[in-house]
């Protein structure tokens, strides 16, 4: 089982990568940040931490996924690393007509079409990025975070 630490470290990587991401269109007329979370339930336990909190201007709401929720008001998809790929790969094609950063533990994620991919390292999080399924989303992320990646999926 995951330690509560390495619980916030990666709602904090969730947090970090959500402020220098760009959602060009999406963000108009939000209420606030949808953070959408599929089999996450390490994630869902950091719920507390993020109601304070407010990622470009807007209060952050921690949902879990739900069949015929509006997908245009998603702003990150984050999928738990147990998710069977069948499932993970249906997620990644639904949400890919909105701009939503999906975000996963899963050893493959981001080589198999998902946009960051996080996991531990030496004690601490790293991340790779797949950058073509995130200029397909029509979404922007910092290059000063695309520096601190580990791996670049092109």
């Amino acid at each position: 089982m995951e330690s509560e630490q390495e619980s916030q470290m990666k709602a904090g990587m969730v947090l970090n990568l959500s402020r220098f991401t760009e959602w060009p269109n999406q963000l108009k007329g939000q209420n606030s940040f949808t953070i959408v979370l599929y089999e996450a339930k390490n994630l869902k336990r950091m719920e507390a931490g993020f109601e304070k909190l407010k990622v470009q201007g807007l209060p952050v709401d921690l949902v879990n996924y739900y069949e015929g929720m509006d997908l245009q008001k998603v702003q990150i998809l984050f999928i738990g690393e147990q998710t069977e790929d069948e499932i993970k790969i249906t997620l990644l094609e639904e949400f890919s007509k909105y701009e939503v950063l999906t975000i996963s533990e899963a050893e493959d994620f981001a080589e198999n079409g998902g946009m960051v991919r996080l996991y531990k390292l030496d004690k601490k999080m790293t991340f790779d990025v797949n950058v073509g399924a995130i200029r397909a989303s029509k979404l922007k992320m910092s290059s000063r975070v695309l520096k601190l990646a580990k791996g670049i999926i092109r």
